[in-house]
């Protein structure tokens, strides 16, 4: 007899911060169906000891496996059945990773798996384009540590991950290497067929509620005056200026640099933000690879 799941949940393990979306799991058109049911971000800053360091400390240590046995409480009060669990670009690049995923596992249960590059950057696969042509658009993720981008057009699946991520960049770990590796993986796509860059996150989200907050969308033109105001303010300005997180505040300019080198190759296109996250692809596919998973 299979079990009856209800309430499903995704830990996403991010180089700026810790992600929990529990989704309530029911039944469309003969299919099951994750709806988001609660969100909860937690600020705990694992890049700056990844990149600057490549190891994560004991001190960051604790404060993630405190934050991770909260959202353990939390999940097991709301009788989620399921917890799946991902780890990207810090966790990929402390030397301590998988040790304190086999912490977590031992304190919570909760098995994390620290996905490669390759892997984060095909789960946009998944992304929902219901309010865009698929041939017309690029999936962009940019997050602390990297940076994924997805385009399905013409029959052809483009994926990458590149590592230069906003707190990447902050710490001056970036490489003149990596952005040339990404100028040339863009020239794999026409530039002039894409009219939408959709920035997935909370980076690109934060970007358009500052610049155009109605319309949902920015040129390049306007990425770069506000990337000039923000790189002339200091840490407070940019939080009383704009209402910015503090998590936020010193990494915005350079997300803001990152989406700027990649909407440089599609003069047609725009920032679009939506509200979609690789936690909801993760949900899909857990819902697509176990059966024992039934609408509520």
């Amino acid at each position: 007899m299979q079990n009856k799941t209800q309430r499903l949940a995704c830990i996403d393990i991010g180089s700026n911060a810790i992600k929990y979306r529990q989704y309530r799991i029911s039944k469309q058109k003969s299919k099951n169906f994750a709806e988001l049911d609660t969100f909860k971000r937690i600020s705990v800053r694992l890049g700056t000891d990844a990149f600057k360091f490549k190891k994560i400390s004991s001190e960051t240590e604790q404060k993630l496996l405190k934050s991770i046995m909260k959202l353990k409480d939390k999940a097991d009060k709301k009788d989620v059945k399921i917890i799946t669990g991902v780890a990207t670009s810090a966790m990929r690049t402390a030397s301590n990773g998988h040790k304190i995923c086999k912490k977590i596992r031992k304190k919570t249960d909760i098995e994390i798996k620290i996905l490669s590059g390759n892997e984060e950057a095909q789960l946009l696969n998944f992304f929902n384009y219901k309010d865009f042509k698929k041939d017309e658009t690029l999936v962009v993720d940019i997050g602390g540590g990297s940076t994924e981008l997805f385009h399905h057009g013409n029959g052809k699946l483009l994926a990458k991950s590149f590592p230069l991520g906003a707190v990447r960049i902050l710490e001056g770990k970036d490489s003149p290497k990596h952005w040339d590796n990404l100028k040339e993986w863009l020239t794999k796509i026409p530039s002039e067929n894409i009219k939408n860059i959709v920035g997935v996150g909370g980076n690109a989200r934060l970007i358009n509620e500052i610049i155009n907050r109605q319309n949902r969308k920015s040129s390049l033109e306007e990425l770069k005056v506000l990337k000039k105001e923000l790189s002339n303010k200091s840490f407070e300005e940019k939080i009383s200026s704009y209402s910015l997180p503090e998590d936020r505040a010193d990494i915005l300019e350079h997300a803001i640099a990152i989406f700027m080198g990649i909407i440089e190759f599609f003069p047609n296109s725009f920032l679009f933000d939506s509200s979609w996250n690789i936690a909801d692809a993760v949900m899909e596919k857990e819902l697509k690879e176990n059966k024992n998973i039934q609408a509520a």
